[in-house]
């Protein structure tokens, strides 16, 4: 990285007595033209970062202000996480105050395309060094993906490089090769060569994959060749995860080519976790409400940190109607769907008022800004952190935030 050293000039003293230059003579006197004005060149402006419309938190809804305080939170905990190689501490019990086990190079990756994500939407340096750290550490110790969940681990890399706003050609470069890569992992079908047996991996990374390739512009026909495959394996086998990473590669290909039948598969799977979520009319399960149905089994079961994809994927929707296919009838119900969703993923964050039965040194420590991966397991990981904080960062930015 290069430093720059500013330069000091000497600075001049004025003399008491420095006059105005003097006037130029006006044409009527000298009988020439008066030159014309000298404008000089407009300084290149940076764009604001996108947080600064959400600074006055009193005069935002409620759902709105809430996000924006999971976001910072969740991305300063992760960046808080990092270690000196650049990786992000798994996890922590907080009961046995100890790190937890389970760590993999997909997590860091997750965890590293958040803290990217967040430093491009708050304009915060020290998330994009934290950022730019992690990604030159898993460049470096991960030459070429291997193992069941290589493609994730692809994607989630790429999306970070993608995100992060300080990344130069270099860097640009490699996440080009990331997505050649998951290019190349394709089937002849649309499908990708995912282990069926990594279910952590089954769900979630065909839309990571394709989120990724539609960034970065990948050829239009094998995005939609794979858009087609996995339409159909969704209306055999619908599933929370899947949806909630689907939809966000659907629409970003929507906004670049305009393409119908990518448009329907979006709004076909957000249709179908309005169905999957669980409402507040069940007393039994209250607590559950906002989060989704994740397995097919008859008996309900407990939601977990995976709602986080659902939730995205929700505020993708809203972006859909949005800025490019209007749906008067749909819109507010996804707009609820995904602040209900929302509201139950921050009920998976560690804040003030749920961490006062800890000490305070080990509250601001380890605890706040964490995501448990349940109500019910007080654990804290960086892959349950990363994807809240990508909820709330892409419901803030897709519009869905105004009523």
């Amino acid at each position: 990285m290069r430093r720059l050293f500013p330069f000091v000039l000497p600075v001049l003293a004025l003399p008491a007595f420095a006059q105005e230059p003097p006037a130029l003579l006006p044409p009527s006197i000298t009988g020439a033209t008066a030159p014309a004005p000298v404008i000089p060149a407009a300084a290149s402006v940076a764009k604001p970062p996108a947080i600064q419309r959400f600074q006055n938190l009193k005069n935002l809804p409620p759902e709105t202000a809430s996000a924006v305080l999971g976001l910072r939170a969740g991305a300063d905990w992760l960046a808080q996480r990092q270690q000196p190689h650049g990786r992000f501490l798994f996890g922590v019990n907080p009961a046995l105050r100890a790190p937890l086990e389970g760590d993999s190079d997909f997590r860091q990756a997750l965890a590293t395309w958040s803290v990217c994500q967040a430093a491009a939407f708050t304009g915060d340096e020290k998330l994009a060094a934290s950022g730019a750290q992690s990604v030159l550490g898993l460049l470096t110790q991960t030459k070429e993906p291997q193992g069941p969940q290589a493609i994730g681990f692809a994607a989630a890399l790429a999306l970070a490089i993608q995100a992060l706003p300080t990344a130069d050609a270099r860097l640009r470069a490699e996440a080009d090769r990331l997505t050649g890569y998951l290019a190349g992992q394709l089937r002849a079908n649309g499908s990708f060569a995912i282990d069926a047996t990594d279910a952590e991996s089954l769900h979630a990374v065909p839309g990571l994959a394709l989120q990724a390739m539609a960034q970065a512009n990948a050829p239009a026909d094998a995005i939609n060749r794979s858009l087609a495959y996995y339409r159909t394996k969704f209306k055999e086998s619908p599933h929370a995860v899947a949806a909630g990473t689907l939809i966000p590669a659907a629409v970003e290909f929507v906004l670049r080519t305009k393409d119908a039948n990518a448009a329907a598969f979006a709004f076909e799977m957000a249709d179908w976790l309005c169905h999957a979520q669980y409402g507040k009319l069940d007393a039994k399960q209250i607590l559950w409400a906002g989060g989704f149905r994740t397995d097919s089994g008859s008996l309900p079961k407990e939601p977990g940190y995976e709602s986080a994809h659902a939730a995205r994927g929700l505020a993708a929707a809203c972006q859909l109607i949005r800025q490019a296919v209007p749906d008067l009838q749909r819109y507010p119900k996804y707009r609820t769907a995904t602040v209900d969703a929302l509201g139950f993923v921050r009920g998976l964050q560690y804040t003030l008022e749920s961490t006062t039965h800890f000490s305070a040194d080990f509250r601001t420590q380890y605890l706040l800004g964490g995501c448990r991966t349940a109500l019910t397991d007080g654990n804290l990981r960086i892959d349950a952190t990363a994807l809240s904080t990508l909820a709330f960062q892409r419901f803030l930015e897709s519009g869905a935030d105004q009523p």
